[in-house]
Parts: structure tokens; sequence; C-alpha cells
């Protein structure tokens, strides 16, 4: 069955309204075609305002053809979008599929503004075309708003006589049977795995039988073998477990290019993500919970040809995916990329939500927060984006995948003040590091922005959004395996880290990097915050002192160091050295392999041992953690739902002051405590790391622009 479940939703909401005879808001039509309504969407600076709203596209009912499911809604500028059509049979059926021979439909439109958008009025105009008007067959229209949903029903008046002569006992039991298979796992029994985990937008783009394929492979092969990857590899993970502190169940949507717009806020998709994890607050049986999904974009998957242009059958006229090849590699490694998002938010939800208590994550439309104390709180508690896709990244595979913007590190400047397409340093070098970190890279006319401190986003000179891939995910590796690696020093007494010498070759050990990434989630999980444990693993300077007081000095400092009395940065001589030997190292595997082919770059395997991912998609297994349910919404974590309060964030929340009067651009500022003493993960008798004697005050990183902050809350 075609019907999405929003559309059953709805109809659920048309028949319990009319069953029970509610009195709505009737509006009647001077010419048939208009009526007034009340504007209920929110306008903010980050809103587009449209107005002059007409509804078409639905064809009239034809025995034996698919029904019409949805309608188009043009705005002013030509802005358009598409909104659920629910069709309701002289028998009152509100489920058919296509029209049956010997009987009548009447149109029920649900209207909603999409995300992004507001309406310009306090009242607005919908104007409904000629056809519809005809569908309608009355002069009198009957609109009613549901507050829960946001969506306004507009309905022909004579289903009200229709619907009052209804009240049965067999319809209200139906009616009572439609309640109930709503609030069931699987939205009902006969449902396919299709039905439930795929949007409509990937049903019209490919075949059922294809996305079965490829929902049984995340659910049944993918997905389960990269949870109990990360489980086998992070020994703070598998203690989790052991405590009830990771998450049994989680949900998948499956969507082409973009999710449904069905108003399901869950299904809005993200763009250009081949799959991401997103996780918010949300109230479940009246009681607010930490909820989260797992979301994915199937166009990575479409059969191209030479051209990049989608490849359709000629049976079917739907597109075709791709069932092995390097797209199927990224989606292996990109699963394991998201799956460890989903663990951090149960196992440091603090750092990942940027709060300590579910009912302070709630923001309005705009993404910003209610008070300056929020915001302030956010931005002290949450990670640093670097570290929180640099951290995934390190399991990933991300020097392979993003190699391309790696090599951007050894570009060499060309004569006219350009980076050319070949002009590389055969070797990573120090002053070639840092000026590269530094400076922008003009690469195939885009600027890729390096330093750590560009990581949250926000716009250049020129007003236009920086791109964050690089100091995201490819600045942010290193930073992190930096710390990793000052983690393995601080294990072994500074007697040994990830960096030695095998057979005269400099090489890096990546499992001891593995080791260094376990203990700092063990330490911040049970209570040290990363501007403590930067502070503490910070190496010396000449009077003993650590050279990184917190999280934002290290962000200053890494790779570039302190600038001198002109300006001029000659480098960190700690983390620049760890970081051009590491990609020395790499790059010296790189080199040993068949031309496009690149090493891994996880800290789960050894640097040196060559594979394209780690998950073997023709092996089957399942997880009793993160299990994907029949369900396509954010669905509830099993751990401690009820409070957000799990580990530390960046700082300490209790410290934070106040240093704006804007909530949008609040900045925050923590006095950092000593953490308790814990036991790291890697020897019994070892505690974690102290800060200095002397007070650490971390200085607030730039306030991110009103969409970046909107946008740090989802995880992509």
């Amino acid at each position: 069955m075609r019907q999405t479940r929003f559309n059953k939703l709805v109809a659920l909401f048309i028949a319990f309204a009319f069953a029970l005879q509610v009195t709505l808001p009737s509006v009647a039509f001077a010419d048939q075609r208009t009526v007034d309504l009340d504007n209920h969407t929110v306008q903010t600076d980050q809103t587009a305002l449209v107005a002059d709203i007409t509804i078409d596209n639905i064809d009239k009912p034809t025995a034996g053809i698919a029904l019409d499911d949805k309608a188009t809604v043009t705005a002013a500028s030509d802005t358009t979008w598409e909104i659920p059509v629910i069709w309701v049979r002289d028998d009152l059926q509100i489920d058919a599929d296509e029209a049956d021979e010997g009987h009548t439909y009447l149109p029920a439109l649900a209207f909603f503004v999409p995300q992004g958008y507001a309406l310009e009025t306090n009242t607005f105009t919908v104007t409904l075309s000629d056809s519809i008007s005809q569908l309608f067959g009355t002069n009198e229209i009957v609109s009613v708003y549901n507050e829960s949903s946001g969506i306004t029903y507009i309905i022909p008046a004579s289903l009200i006589d229709l619907f009052a002569q209804s009240r049965n006992a067999e319809a209200q039991d139906d009616t009572n049977s439609a309640q109930e298979e709503t609030q069931v796992a699987g939205y009902g029994e006969g449902q396919t795995l299709v039905e439930i985990h795929c949007a409509q937008t990937a049903r019209d783009a490919f075949t059922d039988e294809d996305l079965e394929w490829l929902v049984d492979l995340i659910r049944d092969y993918l997905e389960p073998q990269a949870v109990n990857l990360l489980l086998g590899s992070f020994t703070s993970f598998n203690e989790a477990v052991k405590n009830g502190e990771m998450g049994k169940e989680i949900s998948l949507y499956i969507y082409y290019k973009t999710g449904d717009k069905d108003g399901n806020p869950d299904h809005a998709g993200v763009k250009d993500a081949m799959a991401y994890v997103s996780g918010d607050a949300r109230k479940v049986d009246g009681e607010l919970k930490y909820c989260y999904m797992i979301g994915m974009d199937v166009n990575g998957l479409v059969k191209k040809d030479e051209n990049q242009n989608p490849i359709r059958d000629p049976q079917t006229g739907r597109f075709m995916l791709l069932r092995e090849g390097m797209p199927i590699e990224t989606l292996k490694n990109t699963i394991v990329h998201e799956l460890f998002h989903a663990m951090m938010d149960d196992y440091n939800r603090t750092g990942m939500s940027g709060a300590t208590n579910l009912k302070d994550l709630k923001t309005d439309s705009a993404g910003q927060f209610p008070t300056q104390e929020l915001g302030n709180r956010y931005l002290a508690l949450q990670f640093p984006q670097w570290f929180i896709e640099g951290s995934a990244s390190a399991v990933e595979g991300d020097y392979a995948f993003r190699n391309y913007t790696f090599q951007g590190l050894r570009r060499l400047q060309g004569k006219d003040g350009t980076y050319g397409m070949g002009d590389y340093n055969p070797m990573f070098t120090t002053r070639l590091l840092i000026d590269n970190y530094i400076n922008a890279r003009d690469i195939d006319g885009k600027f890729w922005y390096y330093d750590l401190m560009f990581a949250p986003g926000g716009k250049d000179s020129n007003d236009d959004e920086i791109e964050t891939e690089a100091p995201r995910y490819v600045t942010g590796y290193l930073a992190t395996l930096y710390l990793c690696d000052l983690a393995v020093r601080y294990n072994h007494d500074n007697k040994e880290s990830s960096v030695k010498v095998v057979d005269g070759v400099t090489t890096v050990d990546a499992l001891q990097l593995r080791d260094g990434l376990n203990s700092l989630l063990y330490w911040s999980h049970n209570g040290s915050t990363m501007d403590n444990l930067v502070n503490a693993l910070s190496p010396k300077d000449e009077n003993g002192q650590p050279i990184y007081k917190d999280t934002a000095d290290f962000e200053k400092q890494f790779i570039k160091g302190t600038p001198d009395a002109q300006g001029a940065y000659s480098g960190d001589p700690e983390s620049v050295t760890f970081v051009n030997t590491l990609l020395n190292y790499l790059l010296y595997l790189d080199n040993k392999l068949p031309e496009g082919s690149h090493p891994s770059g996880s800290i789960l395997e050894d640097f040196s041992v060559y594979y394209t991912s780690l998950i073997d998609e023709s092996k089957k297994e399942s997880s009793d953690y993160l299990q994907i349910i029949n369900s396509n919404d954010m669905v509830p974590s099993t751990v401690k739902s009820d409070t957000a309060g799990i580990g530390a964030g960046k700082s300490n929340p209790d410290t934070v002051k106040a240093t704006s009067t804007d909530a949008s651009k609040a900045a925050a500022a923590a006095d950092v405590p000593a953490p308790e003493a814990v036991e790291p993960v890697a020897a019994a008798d070892e505690t974690a790391p102290e800060p200095a004697a002397d007070e650490v005050v971390a200085d607030a990183p730039a306030p991110a622009t009103d969409d970046a902050a909107a946008a740090a809350r989802e995880d992509v």
C-alpha cells in the first residue's frame, strides 16, 4: 500500500473529528475558490515570507487509477511545495490506494508551511484551483487547525454530514482500531519494511525490490556489524553496556534527496548527507526523553552514466541502486561514523547535546534559546564540532574518504598566488603545513578553511557561508588524534607515545591512538571536562606550566602556535610535529598502494593494513544494542532519558558567566575545578589526569551565527 503513515494519521484525525461531531469553524466561500484562514506560522529573521497561496494539481478520481495523494501549493515568487491529500470514499473508507468502480470520493487537504518559511500576514487567503473546487462540490468549506501537528485541514463541509451519519458502533470500533494501530511499533500489522522505513520520495525514485534489498542490508548486515565493531574496539563502551548505559533501539528513515514534506520535522532530511544521526529531546507519553534516529539519503547509491546522470531501468522507469563498488564501501564506513555518534549520544550526552537537562535543549523555530543563560550553557557544555566529527572520523577511515582534502595541506602556492591542481610538495613539511593550515585554500574555485577556529561555521568577509568540511572532518581528525597521543603519553608517564621508529621508518601506532581515545571517552564519561583534560594532558613549557590552558587555548594554538609581535605564526612545536609525522607516515603508506587507493586512516586497525572497510556486507549479524526497530520517527533512548546529564561537557556548567544580553549571541566563560580522580580504562592502577593547581579559565569561542547554532544541534 502506497499511503504513508502520516496520511494514515491525517485520516485518523479526520475520522475522530467528524465521527465525534466536534464543532469546527466553518468558512463560507464567496466564489467557491478562496478561503481566509488564521496564520499559525512563526516569523523570524531566518524565515522566508510567502503569500498568494494557491492549491492545485489533484486529478479527478477514475476507477482503477491510483488516487492523487499529494497536491501542489504555489506561492508568490514561484515557491512551491507538496501537501498530503486524503480521499474519503462515500462509505467512509479513508485509506484507499486507487479509485473503485461505483464509488464517489471527497478530498481533504492537509495544508502546512514547510520549515524555513512563514506566511506574510496574520490571516491569509488560500485559493483553490477550479478543478479542486469542482471536486469539493460545495459552497461551504470547513477548516480546522491541529496545534500538535501544525496542520490546517481544508475540507468540504459535506463531509460533516457524511461522518455524522456514521456514528454507529461498527464505525467507532474501526476508529479505535485505527488508533491502536498507530500506537504499536511498526505502525501496524501487515506493513512491509519498505513501507515502514522508506519515504515516498525514495519509493517514487526506486522500486520496492531495490529498497527492500537496501533496508535488509542496513538492518541485518551493516548496522549491527558497526555496533559490534565499536563495542569490541572500545572497552569504555563495553563497560557502559554492562552498566545499562548504551541504548538498545534506534529508528531508520531512508529518503531520496529530500524527506517527505508531510509535516513531520523528523522527515526533513539533511542535504548532501549520505547518512546522519539526529538526536533531540521529545515528549513521549507525556514525558520528556532523549530520542534519536538514523537518516539516509539513497541518492549516493544511484547508478549513473559517464556524465553523472542517474540511469533509469527501461522496464520499470525507476532509478537503479548500486549493489557493489566504492559507494557501498563509503556507505559502510559512514554507518560506522554515524553509529559512533549515536553511542556518544548515550555515553556522553552532556558533551554531545550541550545540556545537562533535557528541557534545556528547547529552542525556537530559528534554533535560538529562549534565555541568555541557556545559550551560555549550551556554548560552554557542547563539545567543539571539530571533536564531535573528528572522533567519529577517526573510526570511520577518514583519510581515504577525504584524501583530496587532506592533500590540500601540502599544496604549493603558484606564482600567481593560487594553488594549482597538481602542485604538491612531495612530503608534508612543517612550514608548508603551518602556512596551508592558517590560510584558506583556493582549490577548484572554492575556499577551504583548515583552521579549527572555523569549525563552528559562520561567514567569510564576502558574507558567504564558510565550508566546514576541512576544519571539522580533516583538521578535526588530526586534532583528535593528537589529543589521543597526549593521552597515550599520559598513560605511559611520558615514556612512550604512538610515534615509533620501525625498521628505519617513523610510524604512528593506530591501535595505541584507539586506546588513547578510549581513555579520553572514559575520563569524560566519568566527570572530567574537556577543559580539564586538555589542561592536564598538555605538554609543559620551560616553567613546567601546561602550554594549553583549556579547550579554547588548544584551538587557538593547534599547529599554528602563538603569533609574535608582528602577528606571524611560527607553529606550535608539539602539535605540528605530531601532525607532520602522522601525515608523512600516511603518505608513505599511500605511495605503496596502487594509484587511487589510500590507507584507511581508521584507528580501529593498524594503519599499514590496507582495506576499504572493516564491515563485510555479506556477513549477517545481530546486536542487542542500537537495534533498528520498526520505526521511521525519532525513538527514545533506553538510557536515562529523563536527563541529559550523562558525562561531562567541554566546560563546567556551574561556573558559566553571562557576557551578553542577547541570547542568540551568548558567549561563556568557565572556571574549571580539578576533576575527581577516576580510573582510566587502560590500566586499573592509573588515575585520571589532574589539571594544573592554578585556576583554569576558558575563553569562549566566537559565538556561532544563528543558523550555525541551529545546525550544530543536528548531527550530520
